[in-house]
């Protein structure tokens, strides 16, 4: 039986855009391990199916009823998977050099290591943050192999497929963003260690594979930071939360009202300000919920439904 080192599982959501560029990059290394590429699409409305079916026969491709978010499309790419590391990468990365066998070597090199994250830069070279020393903390970016940190970010991240066994899977909760520190986390409370590895760099053209303006996008981050508090922080930080994004939605929502009366002629000026009205609403409509101050329970990872690939 052919033995996989690393399945690369990519959830797209209307990023066909980008999504092409980062499937050639990969094939463009000719990797010394074993890989297969598993893409998600998460009930996309731009032909990612039909384009993988006609220019990437290769890849498994799994595709969404609905749109479950991103934790919900990842399992389902774990679900899939064969091999003994998954790689989670953002459609709207490139690969510039053979980053799967440098990622793949580092795990087998430190088997304690549940999950790793690696150098992410922009377009043009410069470092982008990456890693984050505990729950709370500011990311940071680093040049030199840092272990035992509490997380790396979801946009190139490495795991063990041993890792599923006792930590599950992502926190369907979690709807964007939020779902890699608590994975990180929880993997770390079952005595793996998380680890930041400088051996290799990976393009991320950050904001690519979301670029339209989205009020309930914007919500479901500021959700996914109160369900963190509420999980890793405590009633006080909870409250700041609250009173913070209350007073926020409570200061901005007249004056984008206002905006809205205005005739814009561009319609994207309009659109703009109509999502981020909405999104501070949504917002604020949350802070005054029993869970924003009560806070989230934990939700047991729920093992997905068997995949259904469609190539």
């Amino acid at each position: 039986m052919l033995v996989i080192d690393v399945s690369v599982i990519i959830v797209s959501y209307n990023s066909g855009h980008v999504l092409a560029d980062c499937l050639d990059s990969l094939s463009a290394f000719h990797s010394s391990v074993s890989y297969e590429v598993i893409v998600v699409d998460n009930h996309g409305a731009d032909g990612v199916a039909e384009m993988l079916k006609n220019k990437y026969p290769e890849a498994i491709a799994i595709s969404q009823p609905v749109n479950k978010g991103f934790a919900a499309g990842a399992n389902l790419g774990l679900s899939a998977a064969r091999g003994r590391y998954c790689l989670l990468l953002n459609p709207d990365t490139l690969m510039i050099e053979d980053s799967l066998t440098s990622l793949v070597r580092f795990m087998d090199e430190h088997p304690r290591a549940g999950i790793a994250g690696c150098r992410l830069i922009a377009a043009d070279g410069k470092p982008l943050v990456s890693l984050g020393r505990s729950i709370f903390s500011r990311l940071e970016t680093a040049e030199q192999d840092i272990g035992k940190i509490a997380w790396v970010t979801g946009a190139a991240m490495i795991l063990r497929a041993d890792l599923l066994t006792d930590t599950g899977r992502l926190d369907e909760d979690f709807f964007f963003e939020g779902e890699d520190a608590d994975y990180c986390m929880r993997a770390g409370e079952n005595g793996w260690e998380i680890w930041f590895t400088a051996v290799t760099s990976i393009v991320h053209l950050e904001g690519e594979s979301c670029k339209r303006p989205n009020g309930v996008l914007y919500f479901q981050r500021r959700r996914g930071d109160l369900k963190l508090l509420s999980l890793y922080g405590n009633i006080w930080q909870i409250a700041s939360w609250r009173i913070f994004n209350l007073s926020i939605a409570l200061l901005s929502s007249p004056f984008l009202i206002t905006a809205l009366l205005v005739r814009f002629r561009q319609e994207k000026v309009r659109n703009r300000i109509a999502q981020g009205l909405l999104g501070y609403l949504l917002v604020g409509r949350l802070s005054l919920t029993p869970s924003a101050w009560l806070g989230f329970k934990r939700r047991t990872p729920v093992i997905p439904q068997q995949a259904n690939p469609t190539a």
